[in-house]
């Protein structure tokens, strides 16, 4: 049941719609926050409710000497970017700089608080309190060639800067309540990766790996949202274990659990809000190149099972608020072997394996939430057929029962979400 996306021009509300969302309360609805980094489009962060209305610019971020990323805090207050005092940005980065929304009052968060000849990364992780940040630091040994100094944390208060961990790292997430982080750690000799945790209280430090037996790869991991157990996928190199595994671990490191079942080789799990399920991304054991299917894996035990085993592709899975439903980026058919199937956004029932399309033209790499709700899905999307690698698409919200067309809510392209605000 395809549904056909609305013109750009029904971007404009009338003022009728207008009276009728303020009449049934609209104004308490939440706004979801998101950000536009497009040179071509309108660079700036924005927020807007579920069903498309209220567009509002909250901040540009067209500000001359400001450097990109600029990674916004969840409360949409601050900035994060890399920068250099002197501001030029044809250098390597080597601070750390704030700023507000706007790109006003940007200072130099890290001046003289990092080690000479610092090479600041772009992997910028906020905690969830917007207030403390993680960023990574590289050392310039020579031209052209940097090591790793490690794992840094920022107070956006009070200006505290410190070294969490030495090392190397290429992912890292903050527990839930923002106490913890947990990070892969890289072990440059031979370019294995452990999943560790550090505790930013008294700094103790959990390789939750090592007692697995194997030398092996972290592939991706996710804290559960209460932050009692972490899932994560490695991979074993090499003797009678050799594969790609589903686990979940306690953050002490205690309770290990290897999941049953293996069709396909898993590439990232997804916590559902209650806990009780993990939706992993698998893409086809031996088919390099294949496309992902979503398997869901109950936690308390059992066989995975597969989500749409109509569909030809599905992935991107973003949970229903109540963990009752999925949408996700899916395809019918691939016409032609030789290209990419055509796209549209899905909304499965996890229990009652209902399935169904609520739009079509998603682009290769969507953008996919609900609203807080559950009764909307905002989504980006080409606005046409995939072409010429599906760059970043616009913003449409779509009822999530599917009873009505999806709404154009922007004309310029979309690039990050950054979360709901009341």
């Amino acid at each position: 049941m395809s549904r056909v996306l609305v013109a750009r021009a029904a971007l404009l509300l009338g003022a009728v719609a207008a009276f009728a969302l303020l009449a049934c309360g609209g104004e308490n609805q939440p706004r979801l926050l998101f950000s536009s980094y497009s040179s071509q489009d309108r660079p700036g962060l924005f927020s807007v409710r579920a069903d498309g209305s209220e567009l509002t610019q909250v901040a540009s971020l067209e500000v001359e000497g400001l450097a990109f990323p600029r990674v916004p805090s969840p409360d949409g207050m601050r900035l994060a970017f890399p920068c250099r005092p002197d501001r030029d940005q044809a250098r390597p980065q080597t601070d750390f700089c704030l700023s507000a929304a706007d790109g006003s009052d940007a200072r130099v968060a890290t001046e003289g608080k990092l080690p000479q000849s610092s090479v600041v990364s772009s992997d910028i992780v906020w905690a969830p309190d917007s207030r403390l940040l993680a960023f990574i630091v590289n050392l310039t040994i020579r031209e052209g060639l940097v090591s790793a100094a490690g794992v840094y944390v920022l107070d956006a208060d009070s200006g505290e800067v410190r070294r969490l961990v030495p090392g190397t790292t290429a992912v890292m997430q903050w527990s839930p309540d923002g106490r913890r982080l947990a990070f892969e750690a890289g072990d440059p000799t031979t370019a294995l990766t452990a999943l560790e945790v550090v505790d930013l209280k008294d700094g103790t430090l959990v390789d939750l790996t090592q007692q697995m037996e194997g030398q092996g790869l972290i592939k991706s991991f996710a804290w559960s949202p209460d932050g009692s157990t972490i899932a994560f996928v490695r991979e074993i190199l090499a003797g009678p274990g050799r594969g790609v595994r589903l686990y979940t671990i306690a953050p002490d490191g205690s309770n290990l659990r290897q999941f049953p079942g293996n069709p396909d080789l898993w590439i990232t799990p997804i916590w559902s809000p209650d806990g009780r399920w993990v939706a992993v991304r698998a893409a086809p054991a031996g088919r390099v190149g294949g496309v992902a299917r979503i398997y869901i894996v109950p936690v308390s035990g059992g066989e995975p099972l597969l989500l749409a085993p109509n569909l030809v592709l599905s992935d991107y899975p973003v949970w229903s608020p109540d963990s009752r439903q999925l949408a996700f980026k899916g395809a019918e058919s691939a016409p032609d072997p030789n290209s990419y199937p055509p796209l549209a956004l899905y909304v499965a029932g996890v229990e009652s394996r209902e399935l169904r399309q609520v739009a079509e033209d998603l682009q290769r790499y969507p953008l996919i939430t609900w609203s807080p709700d559950g009764r909307r899905v905002l989504f980006t999307s080409q606005g046409g057929p995939c072409v010429e690698g599906c760059p970043s698409g616009f913003l449409f919200s779509v009822p999530a029962d599917g009873s009505a067309s999806p709404v154009q809510v922007t004309d310029f392209r979309v690039d990050t979400f950054v979360g709901w605000q009341p």
